[in-house]
């Protein structure tokens, strides 16, 4: 079975990893976040720190802690203070134990983060929700949280944390025996993983681990070889590998049904202090020795483990005992007391088959979120690239608009520019044809007027100021022309 504590500090160890290039957490780190201009990166930081920084804390320091953060968030004039508060009161409450006080606290929060739309304390919130009722067993009211979670998380567009929901949420299908609901969304994380190529070992350990778990209830023995030498490659150092890798290891055992070497393995491990010994080895004993004919054994373990777990409100781990007890009655030979363990595995099983139909409406309710969202997100892609369509088309036609106009203007400049040449053209061969010829011929009937007189000289000198003034007047026309062709 999933170990689900793990799964809870693994949350709590996501959140701390964003601060976790500092030994610890002081005030002037709030109010750096604080003097964020990005509201989005404030609001995300701002939830990171609170749960890093109350979730890991002595409790002896949580009031200390709560009042000098309040006063830091109130002289700032934060404006989602109020939902922050309460959201830090609710994680006090919960490391107190204070359940009941801790989900009014936290749906309190939610209202003041609805009105904020404060979409990271939302889902922190719901979150917390969803870790008090799986605790207490209540897994529809917990996948109803989840839901909620990772709707926000989804508004976010925040991969992390939505492969931290269903990791939570495949946990909840795999100890009611879904494993195919497990499986979904431990791909889903799987891919949002790689597609967003989100580097944390710890991810991949808690992905690579939770589909071995789900693997060895399917008795897939090649794929939980394959996810258990996943875990072996991993990078050491992150939080609860070592138990995987072990836990994994006889679980090859057992589909092996080397059952002396399982009860062996879980000896030894009970007493290894680097091993987290967990309720799922108890049972995983309880098993073995079943299986091997150590009936005595197994009864012993399963009748401790059903007298820890009677208060306790998790159907399908006490269905589970009841009806391994009644097994071990039956190959003991005690009939009376096979029916009354299979009776009470009855009652349990009834209990969990109204919980599988609620947990299959809720999971239902989450893949119409699932399909509303991915609607959403097409529709919006769809106006995106619409606009982006007319925009291109609206430029394309502006740049038509401006090369026709632009055509025009130099088809019309051309057109003026001849006619003016042409004008030109006319108006020097006027010029030429009436001034500069009428002045040259002028000159020439005045010099033939000085050849052939009797005297030239004579001539000449009476002829020469007419013959100055034509030059005059041939020079001025040329000059006229020349004006004209500069021009």
């Amino acid at each position: 079975m999933i170990n689900v504590r793990l799964v809870y500090i693994f949350f709590f160890l996501f959140f701390g990893s964003a601060f976790a290039s500092a030994a610890a957490i002081k005030n002037d780190s709030l109010l750096a976040i604080l003097n964020n201009k990005d509201a989005a990166v404030k609001k995300r930081d701002l939830i990171f720190y609170l749960r890093f920084e109350f979730g890991d804390m002595p409790q002896k320091d949580l009031l200390q802690a709560r009042n000098e953060t309040v006063q830091i968030l109130q002289s700032a004039n934060e404006p989602d203070r109020e939902g922050l508060i309460l959201f830090i009161d609710g994680i006090c409450q919960y490391r107190e134990r204070k359940y009941s006080d801790a989900q009014t606290t936290f749906l309190e929060a939610i209202q003041k983060a609805d009105q904020n739309e404060d979409h990271y304390l939302l889902y922190a919130c719901f979150t917390h929700l969803a870790f008090i009722t799986n605790e207490h067993g209540d897994e529809i009211e917990a996948i109803s949280d989840y839901r909620a979670a990772k709707k926000e998380a989804t508004i976010v567009d925040d991969a992390y944390l939505q492969i931290v929901i269903d990791i939570n949420l495949s946990d909840i299908y795999y100890r009611n025996k879904m494993f195919n609901n497990a499986l979904f969304y431990l791909n889903e994380a799987q891919t949002l993983i790689s597609s967003n190529k989100v580097k944390m070992q710890r991810l991949e350990n808690s992905v690579n681990n939770n589909k071995a778990e789900v693997y060895y209830q399917l008795k897939d023995f090649d794929s939980l070889k394959k996810y258990n030498r996943l875990l072996h490659k991993a990078k050491e150092g992150s939080i609860g590998l070592y138990t995987f890798q072990k836990r994994t290891d006889y679980y090859l055992q057992l589909l092996q049904k080397k059952y002396s070497e399982v009860i062996t393995t879980i000896g030894a491990l009970r007493k290894d202090s680097l091993y987290h010994f967990d309720i799922i080895d108890d049972n995983i004993l309880a098993d073995a020795y079943f299986q091997s004919g150590q009936l005595d054994s197994a009864k012993s373990v399963v009748q401790r483990l059903i007298g820890n777990s009677k208060d306790k409100n998790h159907t399908e781990l006490n269905l589970y005992l009841y009806r391994l007890l009644g097994d071990i009655e039956s190959g003991k030979d005690n009939p009376k007391g096979a029916a009354i363990a299979y009776k009470m595995a009855l009652l349990e099983s009834v209990e969990q088959l109204k919980r599988l139909i609620d947990v299959g409406s809720v999971s239902s309710q989450i893949s119409i979120d699932q399909v509303q969202y991915s609607y959403a997100l097409r529709t919006e892609t769809l106006k995106r690239e619409r606009l982006w369509l007319i925009y291109m088309v609206s430029v394309a036609i502006l740049l038509i608009i401006f090369g026709g106009l632009l055509y025009y203007n130099v088809h019309r400049k051309n057109y003026y520019e001849k006619l003016l040449f042409e004008s030109k053209k006319n108006e020097i061969a006027f010029i030429n044809s009436h001034e500069v010829r009428r002045h040259s011929s002028n000159l020439m009937g005045i010099v033939q007027m000085i050849n052939h007189g009797d005297n030239k000289y004579e001539n000449f000198v009476e002829a020469e100021k007419y013959l100055q003034s034509e030059l005059n007047n041939l020079d001025n026309a040329i000059k006229n022309i020349s004006s004209k062709l500069n021009n």
